[in-house]
């Protein structure tokens, strides 16, 4: 007979990125309520929708812009009862069609009573339509997860299958069951035993795949097993459908004995397997599941170890990689496939330094051990990161990723980011930034970052018509008549805030004094005069192509002459002189420049 059991549920989600994209995105404001561990997933068309814990209830939201602001769909929390960490899949092709499919299991211990289930949601309206799976035991349910096939369905689904795994716990056995839906979720007649042992399950995930040989499509599932209900670490365990998704499971495979090392030192399970319309380099699909490791076996200090088998479909071929060549602290792995770039993409917590990375390697896993980092941390605030959880999931508008976390401090928050979000564009410099009144037309180059090709160049409150260079320097045109007339232009770069984005600092365009002062054929002589507004000094710049008599002079409002910033004199060639005003009261003042017999008059600020 099995002991009663005391479970502490670890379990695998999502992934994320020093600083990173958008800024950080909480996806519900609400103070005092404990958000734990969530789930995220995303629609054909780009709308997203995230379920966490929140006390011991659900909540379930949605977004239809890119993450900015988030709506409730439901949520739910019932006296006496809790919930085990909550999964969502969403399937569907059109509005019409979408669904939002979301596991948990209802614990009620006081009477037992145990249920695992999934509820569907029209995810378009965000009406709840049914609970189309409700398995009630007096005995405890662990975990349980949920996948979809949408969008390469398998051979004899329609329109697509659902598929679901879930840890059983008995007096005298522990199970996975799997439970298949051939019909959209509808109905889940299928219901397959997967494994069974006298010792522990706890944790539980599952993924589909398919490729060319493996054109029938299969659930494949990963779980835990412990020696005792307390036990920190244990064995991880593959299966898969044997031939068809509605079909039996093969064999488990302990994926730890592998290394003699791990052998018993193992948690958390995340799975993920390839979908594609081909074969990988080894003519089938990829499968890869990744779990906590306790390095020599201390289940304080963790690392996270990967399976890999290149012919997931019709064998039991694995092998090992690691994910993080570091000495640091690793756990809570989640993996995923991009099947646009046939990509797997992972997340976890480094709880050493308290970040989480984001990486990539290929489907055909050439260098199995080296994952490129796109992110070493997406987290804006991660110092308050303790057991974040973090879920990944692909936005197929993009073909980028979406994350979602918990972020501690108090109570537990959910947060969002994604890696097609953007940050703010900020200007550093402008080239040229200045050009004098009458000049021709020009093309102006704006420099800076967090620039992306939906940026446009704002030549005061004015768009202009913008190319995108890079995301440190973009270009527009500036005409003749922009710059028919002396004075200051703020020039600014806008990204659309529907990825996050918003406006950058704004950089002063000078257009100065262009004056015509020769009779000489060719001759063109040109004098300025800034900063304007001034604070405590005018600057007066000058270029004389021949030479030519030149004064400058400053009067107040009143007509009188306060101050001399040229003598009148012969003059040629560059110079700027420049002269102290700080003594002078704030306020406009006129300019006065004879150049020769030609006199020019301007207005010029002085602000202290």
């Amino acid at each position: 007979m099995k002991r009663s059991i005391l479970l502490f549920i670890l379990f695998a989600l999502a992934p994320l990125f020093v600083f990173a994209w958008g800024d950080d995105i909480k996806i519900q404001n609400a103070p005092g309520v404990n958000q734990g561990p969530g789930d995220i997933d995303v629609a054909f068309n780009g709308w997203m929708y995230a379920a966490y814990n929140a006390d011991s209830g659900v909540v379930i939201r949605m977004s239809r812009d890119n993450g900015n602001t988030w709506n409730t769909i439901d949520s739910y929390r019932v006296s006496g009862t809790n919930y085990t960490p909550v999964h969502i899949a969403v399937a569907g092709t059109d509005t019409n069609n979408l669904r939002l499919f979301v596991a948990s299991v209802n614990q009620q211990a006081a009477v037992p009573s145990y249920t695992v289930y999934v509820d569907v949601y029209d995810a378009t309206t965000g009406v709840f339509l049914a609970e189309n799976l409700n398995e009630n035991f007096t005995t405890k349910i662990y975990n349980v997860d949920v996948a979809v096939d949408y969008r390469d369905p398998a051979i004899g689904a329609s329109p697509y299958s659902v598929g679901v795994a879930y840890a059983k716990y008995t007096s005298v056995n522990d199970s996975i069951i799997a439970r298949v839906s051939m019909d959209g979720g509808n109905t889940f007649p299928n219901r397959y035993p997967v494994a069974s042992t006298g010792s522990f399950f706890r944790n539980v995930a599952i993924s589909y795949g398919r490729s060319f040989s493996g054109s029938n499509g299969r659930y494949f599932v990963a779980w835990d097993r412990y020696s005792s209900s307390t036990a920190p670490m244990g064995n991880i365990y593959e299966s898969r459908n044997t031939s068809t998704v509605n079909s039996s499971f093969i064999t488990p495979v302990c994926l730890d004995s592998l290394l003699p090392a791990i052998i018993g030192y193992c948690s958390n399970p995340s799975i993920s397997t390839s979908i594609t319309a081909g074969d990988n380099d080894s003519g089938s699909l990829t499968a890869v599941v990744l779990c906590d490791k306790a390095y020599n076996g201390n289940p304080a200090d963790h690392d996270i170890i990967g399976f890999y088998n290149k012919k997931a479909h019709y064998t039991n071929y694995w092998y090992t990689f690691s994910i993080d060549g570091s000495s640091n602290n690793t756990i809570e792995p989640s993996v995923a496939f991009d099947t646009v770039f046939k990509n797997f993409l992972v997340t976890y917590y480094d709880s050493t330094l308290h970040l989480l990375p984001y990486k990539v390697n290929g489907w055909n896993l050439a260098a199995p051990g080296t994952w490129a980092t796109i992110r070493a941390n997406y987290a804006d605030d991660s110092v308050p990161l303790t057991h974040p959880f973090p879920s990944l999931a692909i936005d197929p508008a993009f073909n980028q990723a979406a994350f979602t976390w918990t972020k501690a401090g108090g109570p537990g928050t959910q947060y969002f980011d994604g890696e097609f979000r953007t940050v703010a564009p900020v200007i550093t410099s402008l080239s040229p930034n200045s050009a004098h009144a009458g000049d021709p037309a020009f093309a102006l180059l704006v420099n800076g970052y967090n620039f992306v090709n939906t940026s446009t160049v704002y030549w005061d409150a004015t768009p202009l018509t913008t190319t995108f260079i890079s995301g440190t320097q973009l270009s527009a045109p500036v005409t003749a008549p922009m710059i028919a007339a002396y004075g200051n232009v703020p020039v600014t770069v806008v990204t659309p805030p529907t990825l996050g984005g918003g406006t950058s600092n704004a950089d002063t365009f000078h257009i100065l004094f262009n004056l015509a002062v020769s009779n000489v054929p060719g001759s063109y002589n040109t004098v300025s005069l800034y900063p304007n507004p001034a604070s405590n000094v005018i600057n007066v710049g000058y270029s004389f192509t021949t030479e030519n008599t030149l004064k400058v002079e400053l009067y107040d409002m009143t007509g009188k002459m306060v101050r001399t910033l040229v003598p009148a004199g012969r003059v040629s060639g560059s110079n700027t002189v420049q002269t102290n005003v700080s003594d002078l009261a704030q306020g406009v003042y006129q300019v006065l420049i004879q150049n020769g017999d030609k006199i020019s008059t301007d207005k010029i600020v002085i602000s202290h």
